[in-house]
């Protein structure tokens, strides 16, 4: 095994060892499909940079004892970073195993300038490293998922809403501010790396699609993140709804986004009798967008049409996305329960409408709301999956190159 392919298979080896153990060898290369061979080589070289536990037990004849193999959670420690629409920043100290250690909200003043916001950021971090408890293990990485266009593989931050757009290599900056590696990812694909990483049935491949401040959607397939060639997550808050002279204005500076027609901000659009411009900032947007559900829930004629539209146009999207890609499994998580009533019956009717049947029949779709934490939980994840995949620490404590 080299480069990349050694990576992934360590990756995967990892994760499983993380959800099913304590695991044998023996049963580990049978639920990952990877010979025994394999198996003993990675799991040795974990055991030997302090990643992986050991526990002989007997059996109950005579024999050699089995050994049974876990994540060693006090080995290190990584940190999740999510910056909200909002500007609230969440940081999280997890432990190896993907335990929450310590929880800390900061509160972020608006900037016009992403480079402004990573120093900010970096002052809040050092401040959150420093008061750690002292007990607690190795800071090895830090992973940060902010709203925007993001080349995560080298973390460079193409634009962020609401900022100027300048082309910030935000990873590199926190990691020379805070020498420590940093990984950057959008906001939605952290969202699925929760389902991965924490959700009940462990999935490895689907498409998730958040509806919510603004929309988003995330692929993952086989165990790991699928991103462009060019490094970027799929922007699907910007796949065109409308076209022509009477399509919406959207924030990117284009016309008729699907994220202008079923965000929660598009929805409210809907309703006015400008759906050009929602001249509300975005707690007024919450707040607006609360009533607006409320009557729709109440039977309301013109909040159901809200719901009925931004529930068919999202509709068409999906069609489009899992017409082309046959994704098998599409979670979509919106804001709240009563959000997901009221799009899921317009959503479901226009996939039936527009769908090829062959490959509708065949995919699984989940309306519902996102897992608690999720934010802590993906951003963790993140920063996890970079540790895993450089191979934990070295032997005597150092981090894996």
């Amino acid at each position: 095994m080299r480069g990349i392919d050694a990576a992934r298979t360590r990756l995967a080896v990892l994760k499983m060892i993380r959800r099913a153990g304590p695991i044998s060898r023996v049963e580990l290369a049978r639920v990952t499909n990877l010979g025994g061979a394999t198996i003993t080589k990675v799991t040795s070289d974990m055991v030997a940079r302090n990643l992986l536990l050991e526990e002989r037990r007997p059996l109950k004849s005579l024999g050699r004892p089995h050994v049974l193999l876990s994540i060693n959670p006090r080995s290190a420690a990584v940190i999740g970073v999510y910056v909200g629409h909002k500007g609230g920043l969440e940081v999280s100290l997890v432990d190896l195993g993907g335990n929450l250690l310590v929880h800390h909200s900061y509160e972020l003043e608006h900037y016009s300038r992403i480079a402004d916001l990573t120093h900010k950021i970096a002052v809040h971090l050092r401040h959150f490293i420093a008061v750690r408890p002292a007990h607690s293990p190795e800071i090895v990485s830090i992973a940060l998922a902010l709203p925007g266009t993001i080349e995560s593989p080298d973390g460079i931050v193409h634009w962020v809403p609401t900022m100027e757009q300048t082309i910030t290599p935000v990873g590199a900056m926190l990691s020379g501010l805070l020498d420590l590696p940093v990984t950057v990812e959008n906001d939605v694909e952290c969202l699925a790396r929760a389902e991965n990483w924490f959700g009940d049935d462990s999935l490895d491949d689907f498409t998730i699609v958040e509806v919510g401040t603004n929309l988003g959607a995330a692929d993952y397939v086989d165990g790991v993140t699928r991103y462009g060639a060019n490094g970027f997550s799929a922007e699907f808050a910007h796949v065109k709804a409308q076209t022509g002279d009477g399509a919406r204005a959207c924030f990117c500076g284009g016309r008729g986004c699907l994220t202008s027609y079923a965000s929660t901000g598009g929805i409210l659009r809907t309703g006015q009798s400008d759906p050009d411009r929602l001249n509300l900032d975005l707690g007024q947007i919450e707040t607006a967008f609360l009533a607006l559900t409320a009557a729709a829930a109440e039977g309301e004629a013109d909040a159901l049409a809200a719901f009925d539209k931004a529930g068919r146009y999202l509709g068409v999207a999906l069609s489009n996305l899992i017409n082309m890609r046959d994704p098998g499994i599409v979670l979509i998580r919106c804001i709240t329960p009563e959000v997901a009533d009221l799009l899921k019956g317009p959503l479901m009717e226009t996939l039936q409408e527009h769908c090829l049947s062959t490959i509708l029949s065949r995919t699984t779709i989940d309306v519902g709301v996102a897992m608690e934490g999720w934010r802590w939980r993906g951003a963790a994840a993140l920063a996890l999956e970079q540790t895993y995949l450089g191979g934990g620490i070295q032997p005597g404590g150092a981090q894996a190159s």
